[in-house]
């Protein structure tokens, strides 16, 4: 049902493009102006539409917005207060289609994607699935002891909320981890945008066909832990990981992973998009 659903989703990617932040079209609208640059303009509409109200429940609300010139344009909107548990299980409650979806798809997806993972475990002579299972279950181990607490209660909340298994969604959040994922990252400033200020682009390199970007949210946080900002984390239904994401301190894009033989390098450690959504 899930290879289907993928299936599907490939066939009717031009109906599924999704909303980009204006930074990126201000980057796209940029690089088209250089004769060298091969990308094509982004020609989506930024979304200035009213966010509309869909649900709520004790610790969340959930918001939708589609751009009245471009239907293919649209994303969702979560907001979330409390603890990391309650967080979880709001998120949960409120997205509980949207991130069944990702999460059964993106499980298939991953077996797209084994040629991402490093050559010994490519060397490995084992099928797909389990490639990707032995992958993340490696990841589990190596990067554990180093997981904050608050991000295993808020995929525990999402798991009791959604029905979902919780090794499931913390698998699935840490495919990114597995795959060494990374995109176009860029800053412009001074005389190369109309004001001088600086403007922060990631643009996410990655097959827009993809069944995650079915669900876009931007989910926006109030954690009531110790020093915690209220920050949007700009990413795709069940990922609670940061990708791209603003406070009202800083802002985060993705990181670039360094060349694969690097001595400096360890699959040890706190996840990347974890890491990335801390400094929020």
């Amino acid at each position: 049902k899930s290879l289907n659903i993928y299936i599907e989703t490939r066939r009717t990617n031009k109906q599924m493009l999704k909303l980009f932040i204006a930074t990126t079209l201000l980057a796209l609208t940029l690089a088209a102006s250089f004769p060298d640059c091969k990308g094509t303009e982004n020609t989506h509409p930024l979304i200035t539409d009213e966010p509309k109200f869909l649900n709520s429940t004790k610790n969340g609300a959930k918001y939708y917005i589609e751009s009245k010139d471009d239907n293919s344009s649209f994303v969702y909107i979560g907001i979330f207060e409390g603890t990391p548990y309650e967080m979880g299980y709001a998120y949960g409650e409120l997205f509980k289609e949207e991130i069944t979806y990702v999460m059964e798809a993106m499980g298939i997806v991953a077996q797209f994607a084994t040629d991402s993972f490093p050559q010994w475990m490519q060397d490995l002579n084992m099928d797909d699935s389990d490639l990707v299972d032995f992958a993340l279950r490696l990841e589990q181990i190596a990067t554990g002891r180093y997981t904050p607490q608050h991000f295993f209660d808020e995929m525990k909340g999402m798991a009791d909320a959604t029905g979902l298994s919780y090794d499931q969604i913390y698998k699935i959040n840490l495919f990114p981890e597995a795959s060494r994922g990374q995109c176009t990252v860029a800053g412009f400033w001074g005389p190369a945008t109309p004001d001088g200020n600086m403007i922060q682009l990631r643009s996410l390199d990655w097959n827009p066909s993809a069944p995650m970007n079915m669900y876009p949210v931007i989910s926006i946080q109030r954690a009531n832990l110790p020093g915690a900002n209220q920050y949007a984390n700009f990413g795709y239904a069940g990922v609670i990981g940061a990708l791209s994401g603003y406070s009202g301190k800083v802002a985060i894009s993705e990181a670039s992973w360094l060349p694969e033989l690097d001595n400096e390098t360890s699959i040890f450690g706190i996840p990347w998009m974890f890491a990335l959504r801390d400094i929020l």
